[in-house]
């Protein structure tokens, strides 16, 4: 009964103490209302108060939301996890992507830079990395990052043992193909063309079906004159898949290079309008420096558009501009070749050069002489003129240019001065931010004051509790003890009793002993016969006497021995209790120690939420230092751009003098001719040249009406047919895919 009594005060007190442990457990939701990386949300992005308990949790959350598609919280979510670890590589380069597919390149390669920090092996930050440098031209930074994507992969299938191609492992599904891909692109423009043939071979192998890859080896083969290779390439390329623009245009300026204007329209015309197609393929002959096919395209593109085509009527005037400077050109040769023949004539002759009055043969010689040097003077004013209308022109370009330069310095001032108000809106983010980080502080301190009143006041409680229940459990085994001495007392008058009737007992026996006795004295007169016999009954009666009277001592021993037993029993339930008590007082010191375990918890949560505090208040200071440097990085911007400016102005100044130099000298060599037609007139050879001139003038007036009736055959050639430009099926060069970014690059 009273093991029941003690094991039930102790469920109770066990009740308790968990109840006040409850009481006592520190709120363990946490409050999301800033993060530590608020610079990765992008512009116009912001916290939506999305919480998560753990880093599993919010890693699982993002996850899930960026494969439902709902990219922004997903970035929410990825965000959170650096709250949680702020080097978690995966966290990064997800944020990075999610960027990178944006377009906010500034944030992604920060993000991607912070990945391969945290994880200098991810080979696909190394690949996104590259290819955005590459997009922007940063070719030498693309090369180092895709080249160490490359090395990574190579490692990594060198461990797997997979065969090799020109030295290199062949790729499978988890090597960074466009890394390849983009590789053979830099080094083509490097003009390393047989490795980039390699990278995209490799990157072809594991990819068959890539007209990206396809298109960019057939442009390798392009840019190094094998025109056939080249046209195989995309023609496989557009046979993979027909929408395919890139491939489509590629082949166009493979036709037009081989002169098949013809096919090189048709092919155009598959991706842009005809008058667009004209466009395209004149500026191609123009760089060929075919200006005169060129002129007749740029006009067939204007009278075949609907509206005005504003870069047809550019590039047929930039076509214009360049007969002029060729015509300039021809004629500043003749005027030297002519005064070098005039000196050859002079020395041959052992004339003075200042001497100008030398008498012609005839008057009508003379005659047809002035007349060509009239005609030349008339060309000499013209070009003159031009010369001025040049200038003027120029002039108008430059002032032009000034106007665009003034505006550009507007914009700039503009742009700083927007950039200037965004800054100090940053930094009144960045000062509330730091105004609300120390309310929160302090609201964090308050709450942890009144949380640990509200816990000691609960722990005097819980302590009192605990006394009150102790002092209960302390009268419960004082009164347990009272009645167990109770038992014993009683029990030992009982054993007193049993003594006393043990002795009465043998008291009456005694007594009837004696009587017996007297009995048998009167018996042994009475029946002096029956001596013996009645002798022997008595002999008979005292060894039962005796038999009884050890029996009684037996008995008294067993009685002794019980008592005995049942006081040991006694003193082992007192030492019992003594154990008990001592093992309460022991439960109730380790309670205690318990209760001080949890103060201690709770001073270091608060130490942990003050250096949480600091860490953040560290986050604010770098984001202060951060935007100070981004925006001294913005004046220097700025500083530069207006040093280009300056740069362009004075540019466009040299340009200035430049022109007037070689106006003047136009003008001194004009004025040279002039004399030196005054010299012609006199030099009786100088006839003989002009005829040998004027036959080779005839020849090169033959051989420009022979290509201009070459050019008329081809506008009369007739437009090639839709078959024509079908593309084989089979092609006897081993084609790939690629797996690469459908970037156009």
């Amino acid at each position: 009964m009273n093991i029941k009594i003690i094991k039930k005060l102790v469920i109770t007190f066990t009740a308790l103490l968990f109840i006040s442990g409850c009481e006592l457990t520190p709120d363990s939701e946490k409050n999301f209302d800033t993060y530590a990386r608020d610079d990765l949300f992008g512009e116009g992005a912001k916290s939506n108060g999305i919480t998560s308990e753990t880093l599993d949790e919010a890693l699982k959350l993002a996850v899930d939301a960026e494969q439902r598609g709902d990219i922004d919280k997903a970035l929410y979510y990825y965000i959170q996890c650096l709250d949680f670890d702020p080097n978690n590589a995966q966290a990064l380069f997800r944020i990075a992507k999610i960027h990178d597919k944006q377009g906010n390149n500034k944030i992604a390669v920060r993000a991607y830079t912070e990945a391969l920090a945290a994880d200098p092996n991810n080979v696909l930050a190394y690949q996104s990395l590259g290819v955005i440098e590459m997009e922007n031209r940063q070719y030498k930074n693309a090369q180092g990052h895709l080249q160490k994507a490359i090395l990574l992969d190579q490692k990594r299938l060198t461990t797997l043992g997979s065969a090799k191609i020109d030295g290199y492992h062949s790729l499978d599904k988890d090597s960074p193909v466009n890394s390849y891909n983009v590789s053979g692109i830099i080094e083509d423009i490097n003009k390393n063309f047989e490795l980039a043939r390699i990278y995209y071979k490799l990157a072809l192998k594991f990819d068959d079906g890539s007209a990206n890859i396809l298109s960019n080896i057939g442009y390798s083969y392009y840019l190094t004159g094998d025109l056939t290779v080249a046209e195989k390439y995309y023609r496989k390329a557009i046979s993979v898949d027909a929408n395919f623009k890139r491939a489509w245009s590629n082949l166009g300026l493979v036709y037009a290079r081989k002169g098949q204007y013809s096919r090189a329209i048709k092919t155009f015309k598959q991706v842009m309008s005809e008058y667009e197609a004209y466009n395209d393929l004149g500026y191609f002959v123009m760089l060929e420096g075919r200006l005169d096919e060129a002129e007749y395209f740029f006009q067939k593109a204007i009278d075949m558009s609907p509206s005005y085509f504003i870069k047809a009527y550019a590039n047929i005037e930039q076509v214009q501009m360049k007969k002029r400077e060729l015509w300039l050109q021809k004629q500043e040769t003749q005027g030297l070749e002519e005064q070098e023949e005039l000196s050859e004539t002079k020395v041959e002759n052992n004339e003075p050069g200042a001497e100008l009055n030398i008498k012609s043969p005839n008057l009508e010689q003379k005659l047809a002489q002035e007349q060509v040097a009239q005609a030349k003077l008339a060309q000499v004013e013209a070009a003159q003129e031009k010369l001025a209308q040049d200038k003027l022109a120029q002039e108008k370009a430059v002032q032009e240019k000034l106007a665009q330069v003034k505006i550009a310095q507007e914009k700039l001032a503009q742009d700083k001065l927007t950039q200037e108000k965004t800054v100090q809106e940053q930094l009144a983010k960045v000062t509330a931010a730091q105004e609300k980080l120390a309310q929160d502080k302090l609201a964090q301190e308050k709450a942890t004051q009144e949380k640990l009143a509200q816990e000691k006041a609960a722990q005097d409680k819980s302590a009192q509790v605990k006394l009150a229940l102790v002092k209960v459990a302390q009268e419960k085994l004082a009164q347990d003890k009272l009645a167990q001495e109770k038992i014993a007392q009683e029990k030992l008058a009982q054993v007193k009793v049993t003594q006393e009737k043990l002795a009465q007992e043998k008291a009456a026996q005694d007594k009837s002993a004696q009587v017996k006795l007297a009995l048998v004295k009167v018996a042994q007169e009475k029946l002096a016969q029956d001596k013996l016999a009645q002798e022997k009954i008595a002999q008979e009666k005292l060894a039962q006497v005796k038999v009884a009277q050890e029996k009684l001592a037996q008995d008294k021993l067993t009685q002794e021995k019980v008592a005995q037993e049942k006081l040991a029993q006694v003193k082992i339930a007192q030492e019992k209790l003594a154990q008990d008590k001592l093992a309460q007082e022991k439960a109730t010191q380790e309670k205690l120690v318990q209760e001080k375990a949890v103060q201690d918890k709770l001073a270091q949560e608060k130490a942990a939420q003050d250096k949480s505090a600091q860490v953040k208040l560290a986050l604010v200071k770098v984001a202060q230092e951060k935007l100070a440097q981004d925006k001294l990085a913005q004046e220097k911007a700025i500083q530069e751009k207006l040093a280009q400016v300056k740069a362009a102005q004075d540019k466009l100044a040299q340009d200035k003098q430049l022109q007037e130099d070689v106006a003047q000298q136009k003008l001194a060599q004009i004025k040279l001719a002039q004399e030196k037609s005054a010299h012609d007139k006199l030099v009786h050879e100088k006839l003989k040249q002009r005829e040998i001139a004027q036959v080779k003038a005839a020849q090169d007036k033959l051989a420009q009406e022979q290509a201009k009736h070459e050019f008329e055959l081809f506008k009369a050639e007739p437009t090639v047919k839709l078959d024509e430009l079908e593309l084989s099926s089979t092609d006897d060069i081993k084609m790939v895919q690629t797996g690469v970014s459908e970037k156009n690059l």
